[in-house]
């Protein structure tokens, strides 16, 4: 990498087998301080999230999340559900 130039990640979260149980609400509201570090110190290190296989409950989750991020970063992340057909 040159000095200088911006380098911007693409970050890929694969969702497939997230359950209830991996999202209490006291470990999640534990985790803001983490989940805000980028937005809040490093905006522009992000260029993409792509969240794939995003259950349903990903959903509920997410709509606690999304306010504790800046416009511009959440206009990166992208959700995608699982796949309905077999490959």
């Amino acid at each position: 990498v040159e000095a200088g130039r911006l380098v911007r990640r693409e970050i890929l979260l694969d969702y497939d087998g997230l359950a209830l149980s991996h999202v209490a609400p006291r470990v999640l509201l534990r985790q803001r301080p983490l989940l805000t570090l980028p937005d809040r110190w490093y905006p522009e290190l992000v260029g993409r999230v792509a969240c794939v296989n995003a259950p349903s409950l990903f959903a509920a989750v997410y709509r606690v999340v999304h306010p504790w991020l800046s416009d511009e970063l959440r206009a990166r992340i992208e959700v995608h559900a699982p796949a309905t057909s077999a490959a």
